[in-house]
């Protein structure tokens, strides 16, 4: 599967979460926290993410690859679209090691406080293996709030594609945001541009 994003500015969080809950279903909060390591060549990089749930103390860590992509939907709306391998791992320690002797180096660290929701589809809205829409309100530091929302679709599955592009927009309004509060940048180049290096 693939997943659909867009990614928006978030600048009253509290009235966002009142919005959020009046529609769709709260989940455990959550720290996110990413390194992401690169070897020099043109490839994505690699994350390890940490996870831990604030309600049952839960931890999870993780090894993402991304194949990542910009599309523009018909009005020039950014949206992301990334195909996701990931595995969780019991020690970091270990893939760390493998990762700097085959020549990768730290180049990012992202650290997210996460509220999520999701908010389930009619089954003709999109397929019937597409039922659920992930919100997100993430606290990014130093960046400030944003909200992601998220569908999966088939793979390279165009036509799809662009009906959860509209989709998307349409839960982004439902929301109380608008399209000029997307962003089109990621949180690593904007990391970068900041020079902020969290101590985890």
């Amino acid at each position: 599967m693939t997943e659909v994003e867009l990614k928006a500015r978030v600048s009253d969080r509290e009235k966002l979460i009142k919005t959020l809950d009046s529609f769709a279903k709260r989940k455990e909060e959550v720290i996110k926290e990413d390194r992401y390591f690169k070897n020099g060549q043109h490839l994505p990089p690699l994350r390890l993410r940490t996870e831990n749930y604030l309600k049952s103390s839960k931890t999870k860590r993780l090894l993402t690859y991304k194949h990542k992509k910009m599309l523009s939907g018909k009005d020039g709306t950014p949206t992301e679209v990334n195909e996701e391998l990931e595995s969780e791992v019991e020690n970091f320690s270990a893939i760390e090691q493998f990762l700097t002797d085959y020549g990768f180096t730290l180049s990012v660290k992202k650290r997210k406080e996460v509220l999520a929701w999701t908010f389930q589809l009619k089954d003709d809205v999109l397929t019937s293996e597409c039922k659920e829409v992930l919100f997100e309100l993430c606290k990014v530091h130093p960046l400030g709030d944003f909200l992601e929302i998220e569908v999966l679709v088939p793979n390279n599955d165009k036509a799809l594609t662009q009906k959860a592009q509209s989709l998307l927009l349409e839960l982004l309004a439902r929301a109380g945001l608008s399209a000029s509060d997307l962003e089109s940048k990621s949180y690593s180049q904007m990391l970068k541009e900041t020079c902020y290096n969290p101590q985890f």
